[in-house]
C-alpha cells in the first residue's frame, strides 16, 4: 500500500508539473505569435511605404505614397489589402502547411491616417523643412537668416511706404511736366508781350547743337511701358497659364483620421519654404525646359494664372522697391542735388523761365529715380546683384546719360548686393508661412500631373502616415495590434 500511495502521489505531482510545462509552452508561442504578427505587421507597412511616389522624391525630395492611386480620392481599403498581402506572406513563408504559430487575421483595419495636406499642410511643411535643413546646413541657416531677414524686413516697409513706387512716381512727374510746361508757356508770352513781339515771331533761345534735354527721353521711355523696356524680346515670354481650378487652393481638400495638431510656420521656415521654391521651381532666369508654367517662382508670390501676368508683377514690385530706395538716395545726396539744380537752371535758361527751376528739378528727380530703378531691374534680369542701399560706387545712371538711355542699354553689374533669385526669395519670405505651404503644394501637385502625366494626381490623396488594428487567433487566444509608420523627417 505504501509502494502504491507513492505512485498515486508522484503521478499527481507529474501531472501539475506537465500542465505547468504545457501552459508555459502555450504561452511562449502565443506570446511569439504576437512578436510573428507584429513584424508581419511591420513588414506590411514597410513595404507599402516603400512604394512611395518617385516623380514626387526624385524631383522634389518628398517621401508621400499615393493613397488615391491617381484616381484623386483615398482608399484606406486598397492600402489595407496592400499591406494584409505581405503580412500573410511573412506568416506562412510557404515552408509548411500553416504557419508555425497557427496566427491568424480575422479582422483588420485603418484606425488612422495623416494626409501631406492635413492640419494647414503640416506634413508637407515637416519634409520642406527637414529637407532644406540638411541641404543648407545650421550655419547656412543662420547666415541667411541675419540677412534675408533683415532685408525682407526693409523691402517691405519701402513697399508700403509713400516714398516712391512707379505709378506713383510716374504720375508726380507727369504733374511736374504740366506745371512746368503751363509756367514755360506763360513766361515766354509774358516775355513777349514786354518787348512788343508777338507769339508767331521767333523768340526762341539759340541753345547748344550738342545739348540734348534728358526730359523729352524720361517722358518717351515712360510712355514705352516697363516691361518692353526689360524685356526688349517681349515675344520670347512664355504664354503658359494654368486652370485655376487645378491649384489644390481652389479645391475643399480631403482630410485624414487622427490628424495632427496645425502650427504656425516660424521666421526660419519661412525661409527655408522661400529657398525650396527657389531651388526647386524654374524661373524666369533659369536655364531648364520646365513643362507647363516656366515662371513658377515668380506664381508663388504672384498668384496669377498665366507666366506674363506673374512676371508682370513681380517685375513691377521689383521697380516699386527700387525707386523707393533711388529716390531716397537722390534727396540725401549732396552731389547729385547740385548737379540736378545745375541742369534744371540750365533747362529753364534755354526756356527763359528760371524763375521755375524748382518743378524742372522735381521732374528730373524723379524722372532720374525711375531710369535708375529701370536699370537696376534690368541688371537683375542679366544676372547681376543690385544692393538694397546704394551708394555712389553702385549707381548706375548718369544724368547726360539719361538722354541716350533705351531698351538697348546694357545695365552693368555692381557686384554687390542680391541678385534676381535672391530677391524673389526676400519677396517671398514677405509673405506668410502658410501662404508659402499652398504655393509649394500648388506647384507640386500641378508639375506632378504633368510629369507624370496623371491628370487626378492629387496631393490631398498623399498619404505620409498609417496606422492599422489587426485583431486574429494564435492557437485559439485572441489578439489585438496596433501598429502605424511615418516617414522619418528628423
Amino acid at each position: 500500500m505504501k509502494r502504491g500511495s507513492i505512485t498515486v502521489y508522484l503521478s499527481l505531482v507529474l501531472c501539475v508539473i506537465m500542465a505547468l510545462i504545457f501552459v508555459s509552452i502555450d504561452s511562449a508561442r502565443y506570446s511569439c505569435g504576437r512578436a510573428m504578427v507584429a513584424l508581419a505587421a511591420d513588414e506590411g507597412l514597410f513595404s507599402l511605404f516603400g512604394k512611395y511616389d518617385r516623380i514626387l522624391y526624385e524631383k522634389y525630395g518628398l517621401l508621400m505614397i499615393d493613397g488615391g492611386y491617381g484616381q484623386g480620392q483615398v482608399k484606406p481599403g486598397t492600402l489595407l489589402e496592400e499591406t494584409a498581402a505581405v503580412m500573410e506572406k511573412v506568416l506562412s513563408p510557404g515552408l509548411f502547411s500553416g504557419n508555425l504559430f497557427k496566427a491568424g487575421i480575422e479582422r483588420k483595419s485603418v484606425t488612422g491616417y495623416v494626409l501631406a495636406t492635413d492640419s494647414d499642410y503640416a506634413m508637407l511643411k515637416e519634409q520642406v523643412r527637414a529637407l532644406m535643413s540638411l541641404k543648407l546646413g545650421t550655419d547656412m541657416v543662420s547666415s541667411l537668416l541675419g540677412s534675408y531677414s533683415e532685408a525682407a524686413d526693409t523691402l517691405q516697409l519701402a513697399e508700403g511706404s509713400d516714398a516712391g513706387g512707379s505709378d506713383a512716381i510716374k504720375a508726380e512727374y507727369e504733374a511736374q511736366r504740366a506745371i512746368a510746361e503751363q509756367t514755360a508757356a506763360a513766361a515766354v508770352q509774358a516775355s513777349a508781350a514786354q518787348n512788343g513781339i508777338t507769339e508767331t515771331e521767333n523768340t526762341a533761345v539759340s541753345v547748344p547743337e550738342d545739348f540734348v534735354n534728358p526730359l523729352d527721353n524720361i517722358t518717351a521711355i515712360m510712355k514705352l511701358g516697363y516691361l518692353s523696356f526689360l524685356v526688349p524680346d517681349i515675344g520670347n515670354i512664355s504664354s503658359m497659364s494654368l486652370q485655376k481650378s487645378t491649384l489644390v487652393e481652389k479645391r475643399k481638400l480631403a482630410s485624414g483620421l487622427g490628424v495632427m495638431p496645425a502650427s504656425d510656420p516660424s521666421i526660419t521656415d519661412k525661409l527655408l519654404f522661400a529657398k525650396y521654391i527657389i531651388d526647386f521651381f524654374p524661373n524666369f532666369l533659369s536655364t531648364n525646359n520646365a513643362q507647363g508654367l516656366k515662371y513658377q517662382a515668380e506664381f508663388a508670390i504672384a498668384g496669377k494664372y498665366k507666366d506674363i501676368d506673374n512676371l508682370k508683377s513681380v517685375l513691377y514690385r521689383l521697380l516699386l522697391i527700387r525707386e523707393s530706395f533711388n529716390y531716397a538716395y537722390l534727396m540725401f545726396d549732396a552731389e547729385k542735388q547740385s548737379s540736378i539744380e545745375a541742369l534744371a537752371f540750365t533747362i529753364c535758361t534755354f526756356l527763359m523761365i528760371p524763375e521755375y527751376t524748382e518743378p524742372v528739378k522735381n521732374l528730373i528727380l524723379l524722372g532720374w529715380a525711375y531710369c535708375e530703378s529701370l536699370m537696376d531691374v534690368k541688371s537683375l534680369l542679366s544676372g547681376g546683384k543690385v544692393p538694397i542701399f546704394k551708394d555712389s560706387s553702385t549707381w548706375i545712371t548718369t544724368l547726360t546719360g539719361l538722354s541716350y538711355l533705351t531698351p538697348g542699354t546694357p545695365a552693368p553689374d555692381s557686384g554687390k548686393g542680391f541678385t534676381y533669385e535672391e530677391y524673389l526669395c526676400l519677396l517671398l519670405m514677405m509673405k506668410s508661412g502658410n501662404d508659402l505651404a499652398v504655393r509649394i503644394a500648388d506647384l507640386l501637385e500641378y508639375n506632378r500631373r504633368i510629369i507624370g502625366n496623371e491628370s487626378g494626381f492629387s496631393l490631398d490623396t498623399c498619404i505620409c502616415s498609417l496606422e492599422i488594428r489587426i485583431e486574429g487567433r494564435i492557437s485559439g487566444h485572441e489578439y489585438s495590434l496596433l501598429r502605424s509608420y511615418a516617414y522619418d523627417t528628423a
